[in-house]
Formats: C-alpha cells, structure tokens, sequence
C-alpha cells in the first residue's frame, strides 16, 4: 500500500513538474536563448566541480648556450685567399703611360674634382706622352696653383686656356671664381655675367647669381687705375691751317692744328658700405688727366667725389647721389695747373638685367657749372641723360647701342646747345686669342642763338666718332692686358671754323687692385 502511494505520489509529482515546465517554458518562450545559455553554464559549473583535477607536469626548458659559437667555417682555400696585389704608383703611373686615353679620362676627372694632389703626380707622366695635349697640362697646373693660393700663375693659365677654348663652360668658371678671389671683382663680375647667359642649369645659373650678389655686397675698397701713351694730331680741336671764315667787319684764319704727345691718366677708388635686402651706402673717388710733354699748356687735371645710397641685387642696381667735380687746366705753356671750372650735381644710374641676355644702363645727371671770371659766361646749368641697351649674344660676342640726350646752359644763348646722340658698339672674342671691340657714335649739336662774331646764323655741329680697341688675350703682365687703340672724332659745323677731325693712337693699361 504504502508502496502504491509512493508510485502515485512519484508519477504525479513528475506530471506536475511537466505541467509546470511547460508553463515556464511557454512563459520565457521569447527568453529562451538567454535561458538555455544559462541552463548550459550551471551545467558546465557543476560538471567541472564534479570532473578531478590531473596533476600537473613540470616541463624542463633548457637554457639557450650562449657561449657556444659556430665553427668558423673557411669560404675559400686559405692558399688562395691572399689579398690582391695593389701596384705601386710608379707602376700605375708606368701602366698609364702605355695606355694615354686612360690617363686623359682620369685628368679629366681628376680636373673636372679639382683634385690637386692627384694631378701633382699625374701630369708630368702625361706631359712625357706622345701628342699630349697642353690645355690639360695647363689647365691641371692651374688648379694646383690656385689651391695653393698663387692667383697671379692661375689667373694667367687659365686666360691661357680660355684664348684657346673659349667655349668650356667650367673652364670659364675656374676663371671667374679665380679671379673673385684674387679680389678682381669687377672682372671676375664681367666674367660671371657672361658666363650666365649659357645654356646652363638653373642650378648653376644660381650659383652664379650668388657670386654676383656676394660682389655687389662686397664691402672693400676697390681701386682702378689706367694709363696710356697718347700722340694727338689736333689737340686744340682746330680746323685746318688757313681755313677762312668772313666776318662783319673782316676775315678769320684758322692757325691750325697742334700736335702733342704725352699721357693720359686715371685712379679711382670706391667703397660699399651694404646693409640688410642689398641696401647700400657708397663712396666714390676718382682723378684723370693729361700730361704732355711737348705741349704743356694743354695739361689738365680732373678730381670728382661722389656719395650715394642706393639697393643692389644680383640683377639689378641702382643709386642716387650728389657729386662735386673740379677741373685745372694750364694756363700757360710751362705746364702749371691752375683752377678752371667746378661742376656740383646730382648724379642716379641704374642697371637692370631683363634677362641673362639683355641689360639695360640708365645715366641721369643735374649739374651746374661754375668757371673763373675770365670764362664765366659759360655758369649755367648741365644736364645729361644717357641710356644702354646691352646684348649679349654668346659670351664671345656682344652688342650694345645708346641713346644720349644733354643740354648745355649758360649766360649767352650761343654758348648754349641740346645734344642728341646714338651709339653702336659690337665686341668680339676670336678663336685665335685676340679680343676686339669696335664702336661708332653719331651726333647732333644745336646752339640756342647765333654768335654775333659769327653773323645771325644759329651753329649747327654734326658729329661722328669711330673708336677700334685691340688686345690678345695671352699678353699681360701683372694682371695688366694692354690694348692698342684708335680714335677718330668728325665734326662738320655749318661754321667752317669749327670743322675739324683727328686720328688718335694710343696704348692702354688698366689694372684693378
């Protein structure tokens, strides 16, 4: 009985827990993911307490052997593992010899780095080489004596060589740069612009505008002196001997030309102070004349002093100033200079490079002049206005042309004249190492009145001037290139009086220092 009842009582229990699941169930239906998680998670807790633990095995790591190295193992037959032979330079030197393009391709490396030590050794080895070639002895002789710091042998070498080879672009460079640091700077400025207008990299072109910029900057005193062996045919600017000209009151016969011999002279000095943004502060001074030993009474002496401010780049100048000029002339035939004329004024120039090629110069002067009482007739105002246009078609070659306009003032209108003038020049480097510059000027001079002397015409002056400079390339001395120059003045006056025309020939020596 007992029995029965605990079967009935098990078999209802289980159908009231069915009863009651499923009435859970049909409850947490939308939970049943969650649920059946968390059914899974208490089963797994009650697992893992029931499943033993196992006994964990130590394993044993064994400690890396550092101190063990790996056989060093032979790459190669130790017999045959000898270094090579390195020849010794006079056996090098003896192998180039038998082999001359080799050697030329390493001078020309070796000049192309400048390495002077190396072409120390090289060069008399090639010099002993059958057909070698000078321009790379003196070239390599040049490098050697500018890195040592003989810019006088260098300087001349490399003028050498660019007479020869006027088109190596880093030839022409050596000269430049040599000639910077020979304190040259108006040459070694000539030469870098010349050098700019290659068809070079723009990197270079740079390189380049640095030097011309450092020069302009440059804060030195730079001096310039000049002297010349001058024979005049007509040094008092004189119509021909017995040329008449019929006056109101009689006739007027020229005495003729005079001639004399003797020489002309210049120095000048100049200082830059620069400033920030190529701003600067200059001082210039300056003497010229003539000295003539057969003729002293046409000895003259001129001294001018200028200060200006102005702002200079590696393309372009300008500066504006005033300036005093005096002038002494002989009054007499044993040479003894004497005051004659002060001119004061206001001087401005300009100078900018359009391109690598074109540059144009501008010149403008405002002055007064003041004379002794003999000659005071002639105060009066100066102005001039001179402008350049400067192409340089290759650096052998060069063209320019001008236009000049001045206006003379003074006490009588017929001492007073406008001026217009037009010039052409053209200068030239030949292959052979001669240099030549040719320049021909045009004029035209009107006089405000007509001289009473001379009747009611107004003077009229037509003018030419033809100059021819010569000089080679491979003869100076000191730094000193001499030219041979000729100069020939025309003047066609309506007044035959003042026709006259004259050749003159001298020799020319600058140096600047």
């Amino acid at each position: 009985m007992v029995s029965f009842y605990l079967v009935y009582l098990i078999i209802n229990t289980n159908l009231l827990l069915t009863m009651i699941m499923q009435s859970l169930f049909r409850l947490v239906k939308p939970f049943r993911l969650v649920f059946l998680f968390l059914l899974v998670t208490i089963a797994s807790a009650v697992t893992a307490q029931e499943k033993p633990v196992p006994e964990k095995k130590m394993e044993v790591v064994k400690e890396p052997e550092l101190d063990k190295k790996e056989p060093q193992l032979a790459e190669t037959l130790p017999s045959k593992n000898q270094p090579p032979k390195q020849p010794s330079i006079k056996e090098s030197i003896d192998y180039l010899k038998k082999h001359p393009k080799e050697m030329e391709e390493i001078l020309s490396d070796l000049i192309r780095t400048e390495n002077a030590e190396r072409l120390a050794l090289l060069l008399p080895a090639y010099q002993t080489v059958p057909g070698y070639d000078p321009s790379v002895i003196e070239w390599g002789n040049a490098i050697i004596a500018e890195q040592k710091g003989d810019m006088t042998t260098a300087i001349k070498l490399y003028r050498k060589i660019n007479a020869a080879l006027p088109k190596v672009i880093l030839l022409r460079f050596h000269l430049s740069r040599a000639l910077y640091r020979d304190k040259q700077y108006e040459a070694a400025k000539f030469e870098f612009e010349k050098l700019r207008t290659e068809e070079i990299s723009n990197s270079d072109k740079e390189a380049i505008d640095d030097y011309i910029k450092e020069i302009n900057e440059k804060d030195n005193w730079t001096f310039n002196g000049s002297l010349n062996y001058v024979s005049d045919p007509n040094v008092n600017n004189s119509s021909k001997k017995g040329t008449k000209m019929r006056l109101g009151n009689g006739v007027l016969t020229s005495p003729g030309p005079e001639t004399a011999r003797g020489f002309s002279y210049a120095l000048s000095a100049d200082k830059k102070w620069t400033q920030n943004n190529g701003r600067f502060v200059a001082l210039h001074l300056g003497t010229n004349g003539l000295y003539y030993l057969n003729n002293k009474g046409y000895n003259e002496l001129n001294t001018d002093i200028g200060i200006g401010a102005g702002l200079g780049t590696a393309r372009f100048d300008v500066e504006v100033g005033p300036y005093l000029q005096n002038r002494l002339y002989a009054s007499n035939d044993n040479g003894k200079l004497s005051q004659y004329s002060k001119n004061i004024g206001l001087r401005a120039d300009m100078s900018y490079w359009i391109t690598p090629q074109w540059r144009y110069q501008t010149l403008a002067k405002l002055s007064k002049d003041k004379y002794i009482k003999r000659y005071n007739r002639l105060d009066g105002g100066n102005h001039q206005w001179s402008n350049t246009l400067l192409y340089l078609a290759n650096p052998e070659q060069y063209w320019y042309t001008g236009l000049d306009y001045g206006i003379k003032k003074a006490q009588e209108d017929f001492d007073s004249y406008q001026r217009l003038g037009l010039r052409f020049g053209w200068g030239q480097v030949w292959k052979n190492g001669l240099s030549s510059n040719l320049s021909v000027g045009f004029g035209q001079k009107k006089y405000a009145g007509a001289d009473p002397l001379f009747g009611s015409t107004k003077r009229q002056d037509k003018e030419m001037d033809v100059g021819l400079s010569l000089w080679h390339r491979n003869i100076h001395f000191k730094g000193i290139t001499p030219r041979l120059t000729w100069q020939y003045h025309l003047t066609n006056s309506n007044q035959k009086l003042f026709d006259y025309d004259k050749h003159n020939f001298f020799v020319e020596f600058r140096k600047e220092f």
